[in-house]
């Protein structure tokens, strides 16, 4: 079993925030492209991760894949249960010098 919380905490210092999702199987996400850095990670079921350039992957409970900012991205659940995951993206910096006191 996966401690979701503790991921969360690590992502969160990593700069990443992170959200739980479930697709049920054969969804298909195509041509995504997100402004910021992205990773998965696979809790439960197999999933196919492709990324513009590069082969195909195939995700398991516990494989974790990044995705670029504005690379061209898609998945599809393989298997035959919904596919558990989490995803976040990079958080944004505040910037320091913006103005305001």
């Amino acid at each position: 079993m996966t401690d979701i919380e503790t991921i969360r905490g690590k992502w969160r210092i990593e700069g990443f925030d992170c959200t739980f999702w479930e697709d049920p199987p054969r969804k298909v996400w195509s041509d995504l492209v997100d402004p910021r850095d992205e990773r998965v990670l696979v809790l439960s079921g197999v999933l196919e991760v492709w990324m513009e350039g590069r082969e195909p992957v195939v995700l398991r409970a516990g494989d974790e894949v990044f995705i670029p900012a504005n690379v061209r991205h898609g998945s599809r659940v393989l298997s035959t249960e919904p596919v558990q995951l989490l995803f976040g993206y990079r958080v944004e910096e505040k910037n320091a010098d913006s103005g305001t006191e």
